[in-house]
């Protein structure tokens, strides 16, 4: 098995792989889950102009796995049946995607793993990032900004990691452990998020918080979707009995150029990031009354 880094990279490999092959080729890029919007908008894509650049005639599928093992499978069974001659796989469950190795092996179909490593049975090529760095990289920022904070040693942070089943998640688990070991703070508990789905980290994060209360002065977080859990919504409602929607609306927008880097004060912590998330109108009761739900996100550090 051959290694190399990043998604032009896996471009470059699977167009050299057709570069003395007669006729157009079939490419699947099948990815694990849509919990992590980066498949959807950025990978998927990226790979779709980088592939119409590097092999205009190939022919490209897109499936997405939606974090069903069984449903990848059918997936991969499909894609070579519809002729693909390379699968780019970014696997649900690393150990169960051995099979998938193995199933394309006997039909001469090449296998590219795609950001997580299938160990089992070790594809044609593993194309991927410095795992174990990006998570040493992650716990390392949390305390050099809780060592800024003058935070005393022992002080108590809590670790959301990815995926059990995803190998990666297990490089990036090992890159936050070291540099959280060699740190001196203390992990007071650690959760191993299923599929990388951010409303169990958030679900998670919520009881730890409720269990530790101001004993938590940081967390630390694998990807984005899980540090969710250190995210919080706030929802704010305009409501009127006007007639039609202008003048809530009006009302709503004059709400949100307000907050527009506003430096707003906490009782406790302070505000670090604030995002408009949506809104979501509709009538109340009998439809007399106008109602427009105006939802944030915001991030607080606590570390104070």
């Amino acid at each position: 098995m051959t290694k190399t880094t990043s998604l032009a990279a896996a471009s470059v490999l699977v167009a050299g792989l057709f570069a003395t092959a007669a006729g157009a080729q079939t490419v699947a890029f099948l990815m694990p889950d849509q919990a992590s919007t980066r498949y959807e908008e950025h990978d998927w894509p990226g790979f779709q102009v980088a592939m119409g650049e590097l092999c205009p005639d190939c022919t490209l599928i897109y499936q997405n796995g939606n974090a069903d093992v069984a449903l990848q499978q059918q997936q991969f069974n499909s894609v070579i049946a519809q002729g693909a001659s390379v699968v780019v796989l970014d696997p649900v469950d690393s150990a169960a995607a051995a099979a998938l190795v193995e199933i394309a092996k006997s039909q001469d179909v090449r296998v590219v793993a795609y950001d997580r490593p299938i160990p089992d049975s070790p594809a044609d090529f593993y194309v991927s990032f410095d795992n174990e760095g990006i998570g040493y990289a992650i716990a390392q920022s949390l305390v050099e900004h809780l060592e800024a904070e003058g935070v005393p040693a022992g002080a108590g942070v809590l670790q959301i990691n990815g995926s059990p089943t995803d190998a990666a998640a297990g490089l990036i688990r090992d890159g936050i452990d070291r540099a959280l070991d060699a740190s001196p703070y203390v992990t007071m508990s650690e959760f191993d998020t299923p599929d990388w789905a951010p409303p169990r980290a958030q679900e998670w994060a919520a009881g730890q918080i409720t269990r530790f209360g101001n004993e938590i002065r940081g967390i630390v977080a694998a990807n984005d979707g899980t540090g969710g859990g250190a995210w919080h919504r706030v929802t704010l409602s305009v409501v009127t009995s006007e007639a039609g929607f202008h003048g809530a609306k009006e009302v709503a927008a004059a709400i949100n150029d307000a907050l527009t880097d506003a430096q707003l004060s906490l009782s406790r912590g302070r505000l670090t990031a604030l995002h408009f998330y949506r809104a979501r109108a509709r009538r109340e009761g009998t439809g007399d009354v106008r109602r427009i739900d105006l939802t944030f996100r915001a991030r607080v550090d606590d570390t104070l």
